[in-house]
């Protein structure tokens, strides 16, 4: 891709608004493309078409990364670094989840199915387990479980492809901006006018960010952990001392990502659920 070749790793990090505007880009790619090639599963072809656009930019940030903890700096000091990783990250699933939010506002009712097929199925799949569960803290226990288990996938699939965890985080923010994206349209069909799409917005972000965004960092935070630990075994022996330096920052990422999972169910449960259901 051209933008690969404009932007850097180091240039990313420190205009990370940038990645929001390429993320909502890639992704407007992606449905123009697979509307018109891709007819019969064109709502996972675009989440693929947006991860091969991306990958390269992320593989490169995941290398500059890796390459701070030859430094071996202090551990705060590290983590400052990677904030900055994670800033990137959050920017282009802020672009990608806005993408298809708009799409799903502007576009006439018989491209739905079409292009959100899988995400609306996941998110009725969700709300369907909400239901059934009455009983707080096994809400919690619920949620925090099947948050644990999509935590270990970005894990594994950034170790095993390096930057391969990018694809569960499109992923999510697909399901995010189509959920958003539909709460904005009921509400504009039942009020519409000004007042409508200052209410749409306002309660479409308020109901998934409240607990979306310790969840989606926490996602973040162990897809890095995953491709550090990936790249460094290519590139160093296992019993070197740069490897377990990286395996320590990686390990003190995991047990991170797992404290924001705890903080993000408590918020869905206790907080959003009690406004929203």
């Amino acid at each position: 891709m051209v933008l690969e070749s404009i932007l850097d790793p180091k240039a990313a990090e420190d205009k990370p608004i940038i990645l929001s505007v390429v993320g909502f880009l890639y992704t407007s790619i992606a449905f123009l493309i697979g509307s018109f090639i891709f007819t019969g599963e064109t709502s996972i072809i675009c989440v693929f078409l947006i991860v091969f656009a991306a990958v390269p930019l992320f593989y490169k940030t995941m290398l500059y990364e890796e390459n701070k903890d030859e430094k071996h700096l202090p551990e705060i000091k590290l983590l400052k670094e990677h904030f900055k990783a994670f800033k990137f990250f959050i920017a282009f699933f802020i672009g990608v989840a806005l993408s298809y939010a708009f799409f799903y506002i502007a576009l006439p009712q018989q491209y739905l199915i079409q292009l959100f097929t899988s995400q609306m199925d996941t998110i009725q799949s969700i709300n369907g387990n909400l239901v059934a569960i009455n009983i707080a803290m096994q809400h919690f226990n619920s949620i925090l479980f099947n948050n644990i288990k999509v935590l270990a996938l970005c894990i594994l699939f950034a170790f095993i492809y390096g930057s391969g965890a990018i694809f569960i985080l499109t992923w999510n923010a697909s399901v995010v901006g189509v959920a958003i994206g539909a709460m904005m349209r009921e509400i504009l069909v039942k009020i519409g006018g000004p007042f409508g799409y200052f209410q749409a917005i306002s309660l479409g972000l308020l109901r998934y960010l409240i607990h979306g965004i310790p969840e989606i960092l926490a996602y973040f935070v162990a897809g890095l952990a995953g491709s550090l630990i990936s790249y460094a075994s290519v590139r160093y022996n296992f019993k070197t001392k740069k490897y377990h330096f990286v395996l320590y920052d990686a390990s003190i990422l995991i047990l991170i990502s797992i404290a924001l999972l705890f903080l993000a169910a408590f918020l869905e449960v206790f907080v959003t659920g009690n406004l929203f259901y």
